[in-house]
């Protein structure tokens, strides 16, 4: 098999652009190489395979970029336009060349005329045999273009491109209007072509004729070396991958939802943490006065406080301190204070009684209040006997 990258390149596109009037831009950014090799070019319709195959053929110019030809080319057109006064030799192209010879061959040549006929001395005889060949032999040069139907039409035009001898041909849906003769006659026809083909059209079996096929999409042109079966091989695999990885992705994303929500369940299931915004400094210790040792612990029930002058009974420390934190009482009719101290007076309770024999412990500004302790269970001093006593009254 010839190795198409040693073919001469016939057209180079280098990031040709092509946009309308209005600004809608149809082509972008398009690098291409036709060279030799049988090409074929699919794509839904309104993607630009005409516009593409007309910027190759030179019948428009790019907006941006740039776009050569090494050779001459020859476009047929999807629809052709006849005028009222063409002949099969207009459509051809090949009237003023025929009328040059009609003219050498009558005695009455012009001085371009040998200009116009060049070598193609017996372009009428080729002429005759390919319409012979295309099943239109009953047709002449001579032969008004508006009697035709649609399929003769497009053979006489495909003829007419062929006599061109171009190095680049350019077919435009070619088998349009073909019927089952036509399109045997129009497949023999390009086999036997040996110039360079390029053909934009949606007829699979013309296609899988073809050595390559340039698929237009919406992100550029996609080369695929081999005809149209091996295109939607290769295409089909290529679309499954990309359904894969997206799959792939979408469960990839499903899990990690999962994931967070199981962490936000679990989360939410937690009991709240308990901060104890209130609760003294470590650092702060106790004063403890010279000769004034505390009381020991004794399992006798505190006595009642029936006086300040009453000498109270040892203390009993029935519930560690810890225990009475967790229950902050307000020391009634007193207001919690900033005690001097540094402890916060609403968690932790200082003695305000004024009899208290530990003055450090007693908040100032709280000594005013003249009230004994009410309901204090709560942080008590632990060094003064008079707030054990368990004083109950208002």
């Amino acid at each position: 098999m010839t190795d198409v990258n040693r073919l001469p390149v016939l057209v180079s596109l280098q990031h040709v652009c092509f946009q309308f009037a209005n600004g809608e831009t149809l082509l972008d950014n398009l690098t291409l190489s036709i060279d030799h090799t049988p090409t074929g070019i699919v794509g839904r319709n309104g993607r630009g395979k005409t516009i593409l195959a007309q910027l190759i053929a030179g019948l428009l110019l790019p907006s941006s970029g740039s776009l050569t030809r090494t050779g001459n080319v020859a476009y047929v057109a999807q629809r052709v336009e006849v005028m009222p006064e063409d002949t099969v030799a207009d459509i051809t192209g090949t009237a003023p060349t025929l009328a040059a010879l009609e003219r050498m061959a009558n005695g009455t040549a012009q001085q371009d005329d040998l200009e116009l006929i060049d070598d193609r001395w017996d372009l009428a005889e080729r002429l005759r045999n390919a319409l012979d060949s295309a099943g239109l032999d009953h047709l002449k040069a001579d032969t008004p273009a508006d009697q035709l139907s649609g399929g003769q039409l497009a053979r006489v035009t495909v003829i007419g491109a062929l006599l061109a001898a171009p190095q680049l041909l350019v077919l435009d849906e070619p088998t349009n209007h073909l019927d089952s003769s036509g399109r045997a006659w129009l497949l023999q026809v390009l086999a036997n072509w040996q110039g360079g083909l390029l053909v934009v059209s949606h007829d699979r079996q013309l296609l899988n004729t073809l050595g390559r096929i340039i698929e237009l999409t919406p992100q550029g042109a996609q080369v695929y070396g081999g005809n149209y079966d091996t295109y939607r091989i290769h295409r089909d695999a290529e679309q499954q991958a990309a359904v894969n990885a997206l799959e792939h992705a979408r469960l990839e994303r499903s899990r990690e939802h999962r994931r967070l929500q199981k962490t936000m369940t679990a989360c939410n299931a937690m009991p709240p943490a308990r901060v104890n915004m209130h609760k003294p400094p470590t650092s702060i210790a106790l004063p403890r006065l010279a000769g004034k040792a505390p009381p020991p612990k004794s399992s006798a029930p505190c006595a009642v406080h029936t006086g300040s002058t009453s000498t109270p009974s040892t203390p009993r420390f029935a519930r560690p301190m810890s225990a009475y934190r967790m229950k902050p009482q307000r020391c009634w009719p007193c207001q919690p204070r900033q005690c001097p101290t540094g402890a916060k007076c609403s968690r932790w309770w200082m003695c305000n009684y004024r009899g208290c024999p530990r003055p450090a412990l007693t908040c100032t500004l709280l000594a005013p209040c003249a009230s004994r302790c009410v309901d204090l269970t709560v942080a008590a001093n632990p060094h003064c006997s008079s707030c054990w006593q368990g004083n109950r009254s208002r």
